[in-house]
């Protein structure tokens, strides 16, 4: 992409102060917050520094598993479930938030995926229960290995809009244009 995805614009701020706030006023708690690549310039954009946990993720260059692996050491200790979200899916708001904790609430599940016309994508629930296979995932891999090992119930979305992602700045161009025919 060229530059921090994290500091693109979204609604007036930037993409890691959306996400933050979809996380606080979703009442996620602890909000950990995982920086890896562009630390020092995206730390310095990044509001409500007070009502979050930083970690700084220095071996970022070995894949995705070690952000996730270093936000999840985080919770692991709490034995409470941890909600990932991404910064590349501004779409995502409150209401699937609660969806999928209240599904949780009501399964016997180990993990809740999201799952939007046949497609599984972020964002997930992970039980304590799959806090066991976090050290089994290496380089660039993520949640969903560790969701191969565990009883995972779909959170059934029907807004496809709300899990695209931002991959390259076509994307991101995309979803601005997208974003403003809606409002």
């Amino acid at each position: 992409m060229g530059k921090p995805k994290q500091l693109l614009i979204w609604q007036g701020k930037e993409l890691i102060n959306h996400a933050i706030d979809l996380a606080i006023e979703s009442g996620l708690n602890p909000v950990i917050v995982v920086l890896g690549a562009y630390y020092s310039r995206i730390i310095k954009k990044v509001d409500k520094k007070n009502a979050i946990v930083i970690e700084r993720n220095l071996s970022w260059k070995k894949g995705q598993s070690t952000s996730l692996k270093l936000g999840l050491a985080k919770i692991r200790d709490l034995n409470i479930p941890a909600i990932l979200l991404l910064i590349d899916q501004p779409g995502v708001n409150k209401g699937m938030i609660h969806a999928i904790i209240d599904l949780y609430k009501k399964d016997s599940s180990d993990a809740i995926m999201t799952e939007t016309k046949g497609k599984r994508t972020p964002p997930v629930l992970l039980s304590p229960k799959c806090y066991r296979f976090i050290d089994d995932i290496e380089g660039d891999i993520g949640a969903r290995e560790i969701l191969k090992k565990v009883k995972v119930q779909p959170y059934n979305n029907q807004d496809v809009n709300a899990v695209e992602d931002i991959d390259t700045l076509d994307n991101y161009d995309l979803l601005i244009a997208r974003s403003h025919i809606r409002h």
